[in-house]
């Protein structure tokens, strides 16, 4: 039979660890939630060096009616010829929304691509970078037709504000600068409406 004291030093050794476990539990649960989530990337992308529209154009997109106009502007196709089948970018505004650059006439410019994605609380801030052209894709013909990059990208659907920053490089092997090109407050626009707003 264990004395007293004995007794004490055992159920001390054997409370100890469970009492530094439950101690330490909340610390564990504070750092999971801590943790950012993974980077974003659209689940959907289109980029070229054609677009039909050749005015530098932002938008976001979060109705059909709405990407219907947009994409009968961009790839020159009637109302008809979109209504009979054509071909287009089909997107469940349900789930999803369309942001959309067009950069305008810009020789040396192949295209719009996604470079990040930053989704907080109250805002999503999605980053583009251009492909210009330089010794590694070779030089582009210069033809009767100029460049009009564009970048097209489909991404989960937010109610908040999204704002379109253009990553500007300068010197060689220095960080680019990130400069303002559209902000859109999607905060009212629910799903099924024809809201959208572009600059």
């Amino acid at each position: 039979m264990l004395k007293p004291q004995s007794f004490r030093r055992v159920l001390t050794a054997c409370l100890l660890p469970a009492c530094m476990a439950i101690l330490a539990a909340p610390a564990c649960l504070a750092a999971k939630d801590d943790v950012r989530p993974a980077a974003m990337r659209p689940l959907a992308e289109m980029s070229g060096a054609y677009s039909k529209i050749a005015t530098r154009f932002y938008i976001a997109v979060t109705s059909e009616k709405e990407w219907n106009r947009i994409w009968a502007k961009h790839s020159g196709q009637s109302d008809a010829i979109l209504s009979a089948g054509g071909t287009q970018l089909h997107v469940d505004f349900d789930r999803y929304m369309v942001l959309a650059v067009f950069q305008g006439e810009q020789p040396y410019n192949l295209g719009v691509v996604a470079q990040s994605i930053d989704e907080g609380m109250d805002k999503l801030t999605f980053r583009f970078t251009n492909k210009w052209v330089s010794a590694e894709n070779g030089t582009p013909q210069r033809t009767a037709i100029p460049y009009t990059p564009f970048g097209i990208f489909v991404l989960p659907r937010v109610l908040k504000e999204v704002v379109m920053e253009e990553a500007i490089y300068g010197s060689k092997g220095q960080a680019p600068t990130y400069t303002v090109r559209a902000k859109f407050n999607l905060a009212a626009a629910r799903p099924g409406t024809t809201a959208s707003t572009s600059h």
